[in-house]
C-alpha cells in the first residue's frame, strides 16, 4: 500500500466527501465549459496543496487533450466516427475533476478517517464496510499485478504464454487478497455493534471553512448561472 500523501494543506475527510458531492453533482448539472474548466482549477489547486501535484498535472493535461478532439479533430472526421467517439470524448472531461477529488479523499486519508466521516454522515454499516474494503483492496491489487508483470518480463516470456502466466497468479492473488481483507476488517471487531472510538485528529481547520464555501459559491454559480 502507498502511503499517505501529505501537502502544505490538510482537509477534514467529511470536507473532503461534501467536496466529492458538490464537484459530481455540479459537473453533471451543467452544460457549460467555462463552469467545467473553472471547477477543474479549483480541484487542481486543492490538490496540488494537498501534495497531489503530478496527478492534477496529468488532470489538466487530459481535461485539455480532450477538449482539444472534441473541438478540433472530431469536426473534421466523418459523422459515423464522430457519433461512435463523440459521446466518450464528451462526458468524460465532466468525469476528471470527480476522479480528482477522489484521488484527494483516497490518498490523504488513512482509511479509518474516511470510515468516521461516513459514520459521522450516519451511513450504514452495510454501505461503509464494502467501501472500505474497497479503498484497500484495488491498490493492493494493483501492486500485486506490476509485482506479477516484473517477473514476467524478467523471465523474458511473451506471446500468449506471457497472458497466462500472468492472468493465472493474478487471479489466485486476487482471491487470496480478498480473504486476507475480510479476515483483518473481522479480527478488527468490524462486527461489533459497540460504538467505535476513534483516536485520529479530524477536527474542522480554516482551510476546511475554505473548501465547504468554495462548494456552496460553486452549487450557487451553476443554479442561478452567475458570472456567465
Amino acid at each position: 500500500m502507498e502511503g499517505i500523501v501529505k501537502g502544505i494543506i490538510k482537509l477534514n475527510p467529511l470536507t473532503e466527501i461534501i467536496f466529492l458531492v458538490s464537484v459530481s453533482v455540479v459537473s453533471f448539472t451543467n452544460d457549460n465549459l467555462t463552469i467545467d474548466i473553472i471547477i477543474l482549477l479549483i480541484v487542481a489547486i486543492a490538490a496540488s496543496l494537498l501534495g497531489l501535484v503530478k496527478t492534477s498535472t496529468k488532470a489538466l493535461l487530459l481535461f485539455a487533450l480532450l477538449q482539444g478532439i472534441k473541438h478540433i479533430i472530431l469536426p473534421s472526421l466523418p459523422d459515423i466516427i464522430s457519433a461512435n467517439f463523440g459521446l466518450l470524448v464528451i462526458h468524460a472531461p465532466k468525469l476528471i475533476p470527480i476522479f480528482l477529488v477522489g484521488q484527494i479523499l483516497v490518498k490523504t486519508n488513512p482509511i479509518r478517517s474516511i470510515m468516521y466521516a461516513l459514520k459521522r454522515l450516519h451511513l450504514p454499516d452495510s454501505l461503509i464496510i464494502p467501501l472500505a474494503i474497497s479503498i484497500r483492496y484495488f491498490p493492493t491489487l494493483r501492486e500485486e499485478y506490476n509485482l506479477i508483470s516484473d517477473a514476467v518480463k524478467i523471465r523474458g516470456v511473451t506471446g500468449l504464454k506471457k497472458i497466462e502466466l500472468g492472468l493465472v497468479p493474478l487471479i489466485v492473488t486476487a482471491s487470496n487478497t480478498a480473504d486476507e481483507l475480510a479476515q483483518a476488517i473481522t479480527v478488527r471487531g468490524i462486527e461489533n455493534p459497540a460504538r467505535k472510538i476513534f483516536v485520529d485528529n479530524v477536527s474542522f481547520g480554516l482551510w476546511d471553512g475554505v473548501i465547504v464555501a468554495l462548494c456552496i459559491l460553486m452549487l450557487f454559480i451553476v443554479k442561478l448561472k452567475l458570472f456567465l
